[in-house]
């Protein structure tokens, strides 16, 4: 079930089922909903029109759980980082119609998309990090799922853990900062697990920063 609150009264206003649990939502422009079921469907809603629900079904064998990206400067596109099964990472259409983009999925890597992220500085650039504490950056330019169709693979790849750094390390969470000076900003992964070599096996959590692009 979805449920729709008023956060200025607390209390909510409707209450959608659409039939799956729901791994993640997410808000887009003008306060569309994303929401990525268990089942690998994904669902567009308009709260101010909750009988009319766009249902992207899955196209290959994804399922959940799964994280949504959908950044306020990249209206035209949001992207599902599915989890279950052999996991993928697809761009969806962020418009509300019955001839919405096929959704792409982009190129997938070595290991479960863990957490991803939309550029706050760069709206072109998506971040995503894996379950093996690396993180890839793709460029996409072109408007819309299509985007993914001119992808061969991630622009820069950052690994963080790798030369025994972080050995057995795994990504926990991803953040990426406004920019902090004109063309400049940083990425931030939070990595668990792995002690460090020469340290307490007991501090196996660390952050990690590097500067884009």
């Amino acid at each position: 079930v979805c449920a729709l609150w008023d956060s200025e009264r607390g209390a909510m206003v409707r209450a959608l089922d659409l039939g799956q649990p729901l791994s993640d939502v997410a808000f887009g422009p003008d306060g569309i909903v994303a929401a990525a079921g268990d089942r690998g469907d994904c669902f567009l809603i308009d709260p101010r029109k909750p009988q009319d629900v766009s249902v992207f079904a899955p196209r290959a064998p994804v399922s959940g759980p799964a994280r949504i990206a959908w950044s306020d400067r990249r209206p035209d596109s949001f992207a599902v980082a599915w989890q279950g099964g052999k996991g993928s990472v697809v761009l969806y259409g962020g418009a509300l119609s019955r001839q919405a983009a096929t959704p792409r999925a982009l190129c997938p890597s070595a290991a479960i998309c863990a957490d991803l992220q939309w550029s706050p500085a760069f709206p072109e650039l998506l971040c995503c990090a894996d379950e093996a504490g690396a993180v890839s950056v793709w460029h996409l330019p072109a408007e819309g799922p299509q985007a993914a169709a001119a992808c061969v693979g991630p622009d820069l790849r950052w690994e963080p853990a790798a030369a025994g750094a972080a050995v057995g390390a795994s990504c926990a969470a991803l953040a990426l900062t406004p920019q902090l000076r004109p063309g400049r900003h940083a990425m931030v992964l939070a990595t668990t697990g792995g002690g460090h070599p020469g340290t307490d096996p007991a501090a196996d959590g660390a952050l990690w920063l590097a500067a884009l692009p």
